[in-house]
């Protein structure tokens, strides 16, 4: 019995309406079914109009509905659908200006290179054992030698030391020479601990003094004869920074050469042959 409401209970109600429909039509016309049901001819004719009705409207229903069948679900349950995430794109980074790579030049003197050799007047200029030595001779004579390379800024450094002369007598770095010119920048030290920074024109028959007032004595010099003695400038434009040995002896400003050779100075003293050995001339340079 339970099956059996199931069944009617899942009939859809077009067949229900139609099967209804016929089997009232048929009752009417016949007037019953055996002996068990039957209809008074008085209630035929509403009963076959009954069943016409269930028939009609059940055909109807069935024409009505969805493709997909008889039955209609209401408020179907919807699959939501996904709502899209837009993520912005990145803001791009501007591309950073390249930063030239410094240049490096070093000269440990192994070879010439482009380092004069001979002797010149007074001077004489030769490779000993894997150092640049320059002997001069006469009475306060300055002599001074440059390599072909230049250079604006940079880090100039170099080691020398007095072998042979009076303690007076001086050695040094150049930096930003003109040849042609005979002006030049110049840093020295003597085997005293005296320093003289400056500019030199005219084959330092004038001197521009860049700190102090001339000469000055500095503890950072290590004195007395074949002592080597580090010296390091630090030339960025017009500014220029001095060290002996890792030690700041001074600072100054001038803008009057802006490029140049490079190369070594030699200043005797008292009238004394002087010789002074350089080694490991290093620039460390940004220039194109």
């Amino acid at each position: 019995m339970k099956d059996a409401l199931t069944a009617l209970e899942n009939t859809p109600l077009t067949t229900f309406l139609v099967v209804g429909g016929i089997v009232l039509i048929v009752l009417a016309l016949a007037g019953g079914f055996s002996d068990k049901i039957k209809i008074p001819p008085e209630r035929q004719r509403l009963t076959g109009i009954v069943g016409v009705v269930f028939l009609i409207i059940g055909v109807g229903l069935y024409l009505l509905a969805p493709e997909t069948g008889d039955q209609i679900t209401e408020n179907p349950t919807q699959t939501p659908i996904g709502t899209a995430t837009i993520v912005p794109s990145p803001t791009p980074t501007p591309p950073t200006a390249a930063t030239a790579e410094p240049k490096t030049f070093v000269q440990t003197f192994d070879v010439a290179k482009s380092w004069p050799i001979g002797q010149y007047n007074d001077t004489v200029l030769r490779l000993e054992n894997g150092v640049y030595i320059m002997e001069v001779a006469g009475a306060e004579q300055t002599a001074w030698s440059t390599a072909d390379d230049r250079f604006a800024d940079g880090i100039f450094s170099l080691e020398g030391a007095l072998l042979e002369g009076d303690s007076a007598a001086s050695y040094g770095i150049v930096w930003r020479s003109d040849t042609n010119a005979d002006e030049f920048y110049a840093f020295q030290v003597d085997a005293d601990g005296l320093v003289w920074i400056g500019r030199c024109l005219n084959a330092c028959a004038e001197r521009v003094m860049l700190v102090g007032s001339g000469w000055f004595e500095s503890d950072a010099v290590r004195t007395g004869y074949n002592q080597t003695n580090v010296l390091r400038v630090e030339a960025d434009g017009s500014a220029f920074t001095f060290f002996i040995n890792g030690v700041e002896v001074g600072r100054s400003v001038d803008a009057a050469r802006s490029e140049g050779t490079i190369g070594v100075i030699v200043e005797t003293a008292n009238g004394e042959r002087t010789v002074a050995r350089f080694d490991n001339f290093t620039v460390i340079s940004a220039d194109n």
